[in-house]
């Protein structure tokens, strides 16, 4: 994909430079000093995109940022969350490679008016969440039991069983049969 998508960008007239990792990206960030930057969220072991994004921008403010991923919701991935006028783009939701070159013209001119967002659109079946709720859904996700939940955000095992229930429910989980954690866990991939 990376490859497929470097070419795109070269044949409009970008001059790439591609990293499989954040690590590896910070570093080539500093040796190129490029214009923008074209980042998923899952980068495999080490940061993600969302740290890679949160670092680039520290360094350099006006960053254009464009996000491309397979998450529907950046709030489901470990990190800051996406940076102010970076554009969040669903690969799956993406029509052709026209539409990701547009969004990396407009990235790239500053046009904050045109900033496409994937995620607070109706592409996103999460977007109605709120962030505790979209918390708990990670922590499901990752395995973590009732009373692990309330451990790690600091509440009592009914609060976090209260939260549990209302978030299921809110994601039409909880009259469904079967594994309801597992499902979830499937509601952010």
């Amino acid at each position: 994909m990376r490859e497929l998508l470097c070419s795109a960008l070269d044949d409009a007239g970008y001059v790439t430079v591609p990293a499989g990792t954040a690590t590896d990206a910070a570093k080539l960030f500093r040796l190129n000093d490029p214009d923008g930057a074209l980042i998923d969220i899952d980068l495999g072991a080490g940061p993600n995109g969302l740290m890679l994004a949160s670092r680039l921008r520290r360094d350099v403010p006006h960053l254009p940022l464009v996000f491309l991923t397979v998450r529907t919701d950046p709030r489901a991935a470990d990190g800051p969350g996406i940076p102010d006028n970076a554009h969040f783009l669903i690969k799956s939701a993406l029509k052709d490679v026209d539409e990701l070159l547009s969004t990396v013209d407009d990235a790239m001119r500053g046009a904050k008016a045109t900033v496409r967002r994937h995620d607070k659109s109706s592409l996103n079946s999460l977007a109605d969440l709120t962030r505790a709720q979209i918390e708990v859904l990670r922590l499901i996700a990752e395995g973590l039991t009732n009373e692990q939940i309330a451990a790690s955000r600091g509440t009592t095992l009914r609060a976090a069983e209260l939260l549990v229930s209302k978030t299921l429910k809110r994601v039409g989980i909880a009259s469904q049969t079967g594994n309801r954690r597992v499902l979830a866990a499937r509601a952010l991939s």
